[in-house]
């Protein structure tokens, strides 16, 4: 039996994912997956506290709830997008909601994805690495890949 992973850096480092929603639970449960599946997961409830953090921690990717109270994702991904390094952080939405509306606004905002609640953590993981593995040579960063092994 032998494991398969992609080849790795030396120098590389750990994605960073900031993970914003006002459903503490819900943040806390989709954390815990994320750093099981070897991700730096950092976790706020609100976009005021989400700004503060962005420019400290400097993500790789950011999960954005739309619906919270005061600013919603929506607002909080428009106003991110106005600095240099805010424009480079992939966004992927998550919502309670199917509407039409929020998507169109998520893709004029070129969102890197939108997922529905509830969601499988399975999938949120699987497009995490789809939108950092494309970006991950520029970055600097090991994507960690599922391992998969096969009897020899």
């Amino acid at each position: 039996m032998f494991t398969v992973r992609r080849h790795v850096k030396l120098n590389a480092r750990t994605p960073k994912i900031l993970v914003v929603d006002d459903d503490k639970a819900l943040t806390q449960a989709l954390s815990i997956r994320l750093s099981q599946a070897n991700f730096q997961v950092h976790s706020v409830t609100s976009a005021d506290q989400a700004a503060e953090i962005v420019f400290k921690v400097q993500p790789d990717l950011i999960l954005l709830d739309i619906n919270m109270e005061g600013y919603s994702g929506l607002e909080f991904h428009e106003c991110l997008r106005i600095t240099d390094r805010g424009r480079k952080i992939p966004v992927v939405y998550l919502s309670g909601q199917d509407n039409p509306i929020h998507r169109e606004s998520a893709a004029e905002q070129q969102a890197a994805g939108y997922l529905l609640k509830p969601y499988d953590s399975a999938t949120v993981i699987r497009l995490i690495r789809e939108v950092l593995g494309n970006r991950a040579e520029g970055l600097g960063i090991c994507v960690p890949v599922e391992r998969s092994t096969r009897p020899n």
